[in-house]
C-alpha cells in the first residue's frame, strides 16, 4: 500500500527538504506512524489530517490516502 504525504509549516527540515512524497506502508499503519517513519519529532507536529480531515493518532491508513502533517502556527 502507498500513501501520499504532504508536509507543512517548516517540518520539511526533518525530511531533507522534501515537502511531498509517497510512502509504502503496511496494512496496519496509523496516521501518526507516518510522522515517526519520516523522522519528525512528535512534539513538532500540531496535527495530522487524512484526506482533508483531522484524525486521531490511531486512525488506520488505506491505500491512496493523502496524509497532511502540520506544524504549530503562530502569529498575531
Amino acid at each position: 500500500m502507498t500513501v501520499n504525504v504532504r508536509i507543512f509549516g517548516g517540518l520539511h527540515r526533518f525530511t531533507e527538504g522534501c515537502t511531498e512524497c509517497k510512502k509504502a506502508i503496511s496494512q496496519d499503519t496509523c496516521a501518526w506512524d507516518i510522522v515517526h517513519i519520516l523522522g519528525i519529532p512528535e512534539h513538532e507536529v500540531w496535527f495530522v489530517a487524512v484526506n482533508g480531515v483531522r484524525v486521531a493518532k490511531e486512525e488506520i491508513l488505506f491505500d491512496g490516502d493523502r496524509v497532511d502533517i502540520f506544524a504549530p502556527v503562530g502569529g498575531g
